[in-house]
């Protein structure tokens, strides 16, 4: 079940011919109160931050990636169920709160190398490479001795 993503709406370009307020040399001009005013905006301005985080994918803003990411959410806990239905999950509640971020992860867009390393750290957990099989036969020194007198034996 894939996921339909489009994507997010044009911006408008930046006006770089403005001058700018809070540039250093313009803030080097304002007056105190002026400085004041400016850090209590900022401050509110960051309380209610929309821009991108930095989880997000690029030219996507809070608002237009919270519905891809609940989808994303909703899908995994799907998954999750699925896994824990079967059994396949590990006993261990911290890793079982990784293998939910993973699975949320790959479902959310990102970049190839990204979901890459996701898929790998899942294969990793729930498809442990084959152990190599070595065939180990130890000798008593009675064989090596045996075998030194047949050699002995043939040579003559």
């Amino acid at each position: 079940m894939a996921i339909e993503v489009t994507p997010p709406p044009p911006k408008k370009p930046k006006d770089m011919s403005r001058d700018r307020p809070n540039s250093p040399k313009n803030f080097a001009k304002l007056s105190p109160e002026e400085r004041k005013a400016n850090s209590v905006k900022a401050i509110k301005c960051r309380k209610n931050k929309t821009g991108r985080t930095p989880g997000n994918a690029p030219n996507w803003t809070n608002r237009d990636y919270a519905p891809v990411r609940e989808r994303a959410k909703a899908d995994a806990l799907r998954m999750y169920a699925i896994m824990e239905t079967d059994g396949s999950l590990p006993e261990d509640p911290i890793a079982r709160e990784a293998v939910k971020a993973i699975l949320q992860l790959l479902r959310e867009p990102s970049s190839k190398s990204d979901k890459l390393k996701e898929a790998k750290t899942l294969l990793e957990y729930f498809m442990p490479k084959p152990t190599q099989k070595q065939d180990i036969t130890m000798r008593s020194a009675e064989d090596f001795l045996t075998e030194l007198a047949d050699e002995a034996d043939d040579g003559e």
